[in-house]
């Protein structure tokens, strides 16, 4: 027994995924630290209109590279085994991409000035915002190659060096400049970390003409194209919530109360979005095997639920001090919002994140855009009934109806696609 744990403990550590699940998580306390700085540093209207800026330009974002990062992801994990092709890959989706980001930072210019918006001061920092989706999208795709390549140890340290970065020029910067210090320091964090990679591990962006055969270059582009779609709805329910509550409510501060509340929810989706991105390479590989596939699905997601399970439980328990000793007594009133949304992690968390990646990973693109149009659907609906009667408590519910019927078709849809192949493989091998 002692010798079949101590095994298993050497692949992970061999396979990379000590290193990622270590990054991720250093990375998301970096995180979390800082947005308690960030609260700290901002008077509460600021941070309010920060975070309305911030919400629309993730509508913008929603586009990038149109879906480029996770076609690169894909393919180059397919061909993992040739790294010639690999190369090429990405160079003609970093071309691709950079393309797509430029036309994406001109539209982003032109609504800042021109479109205006309800909150004050939010047309200022989403001009301060335009040239950003471009060297973000350079540093998403130098990781994606990365990972596509399974070299787990270069992607962890890129990512850490990513957050010191991130997180420590964007406090320096809203010390100096408040929210428009902020957005410039992340500007400079994804400049530097590109550099890093480059010098470090000689990704470069392209920006030359690559040709890339046309049996290669549909199924990236489809992949790309259909993630942009996917990876875009399921995004676009969280951005309405603020989105809507902006227009309904119209307060910087009430916007930032429910920031506030989403901060620790989210940060904590770094547990299945770890595991995700450190089995992806595999369950891509083995596309087609559903006896191997079933076998370690089936074990991902019972780990995730006790580990999902005993977090929720003690957050919602230590809600109110937590609360108040993080964030400050002028958050008070984010408590209640607080604790139905930790609901929501463990709802999504374990039904809805692990497999939609590993829909993806099978190439089961056109389920995961019917589940992302339907969590949309019920999103718009939800949040145009729910926060007009009940602000933004209105918004926490509609994101908890939102997540938990995504969460039973993500994770339905998959044991029935499993269920449905002929078995290959013997299954032997696991993550």
């Amino acid at each position: 027994m002692r010798r079949k744990i101590s095994t298993g403990i050497k692949k992970l550590i061999s396979t990379g995924f000590v290193h990622i699940f270590g990054a991720n998580t250093l990375n998301q306390v970096l995180s979390f630290l800082s947005s308690i700085v960030l609260v700290r540093v901002l008077t509460k209207a600021d941070y309010g209109c920060f975070s309305y800026a911030l919400n629309i330009y993730q509508f913008f974002l929603l586009l990038s590279g149109l879906g480029i990062s996770s076609g690169i992801l894909q393919m180059c994990s397919e061909y993992s085994d040739k790294p010639e092709k690999s190369k090429i890959i990405y160079d003609w989706g970093s071309t691709f991409g950079i393309k797509v980001n430029v036309l994406l930072s001109v539209c982003i210019l032109v609504v800042g000035l021109f479109v205006p918006i309800s909150i004050e001061g939010t047309n200022e920092l989403l001009v301060c915002f335009c040239a950003l989706p471009i060297f973000t999208l350079i540093y998403e795709m130098a990781i994606a190659k990365m990972r596509g390549d399974i070299k787990a140890k270069e992607y962890s340290y890129s990512n850490i060096v990513n957050m010191v970065l991130y997180c420590g020029l964007s406090i320096l910067g809203a010390i100096i400049m408040a929210s428009k210090g902020l957005i410039f320091g992340r500007y400079l964090a994804y400049i530097l970390t590109s550099i890093f990679i480059a010098i470090t591990f000689h990704v470069f962006p392209s920006f030359k003409k690559v040709k890339l055969e046309n049996g290669i270059k549909m199924p990236l582009l489809k992949v790309s194209l259909i993630s942009v779609v996917n990876n875009g709805l399921s995004t676009l329910f969280n951005l309405l919530e603020v989105f809507i509550l902006g227009i309904v409510v119209s307060d910087s501060t009430v916007t930032a109360s429910y920031k506030v509340a989403t901060t620790i929810p989210a940060a904590l989706n770094f547990v299945p979005l770890a595991f995700a991105v450190y089995v992806y390479p595999y369950f891509a590989k083995h596309i087609g095997d559903s006896k191997w596939i079933r076998k370690n699905y089936l074990r991902s997601l019972l780990g995730l639920g006790a580990i999902n399970g005993a977090i929720a439980i003690i957050l919602i328990i230590i809600a109110t001090p937590l609360v108040h000793i993080v964030f400050g007594t002028q958050y008070a009133d984010s408590v209640i919002l607080f604790r139905i949304l930790v609901v929501g992690y463990f709802i999504g968390g374990t039904f809805r994140v692990l497999s939609g990646n590993l829909l993806v990973s099978q190439r089961k693109l056109l389920y995961n855009t019917l589940v992302a149009i339907v969590g949309c659907v019920i999103s718009i609906v939800a949040n145009v009934i729910l926060i007009p009667r009940h602000g933004s408590l209105g918004a926490a519910w509609a994101h908890i109806c939102v997540l938990t019927i995504t969460g039973i078709l993500n994770t339905g849809g998959m044991m029935y696609f499993i269920n449905r192949k002929k078995v290959e493989g013997n299954g032997n091998e696991t993550v």
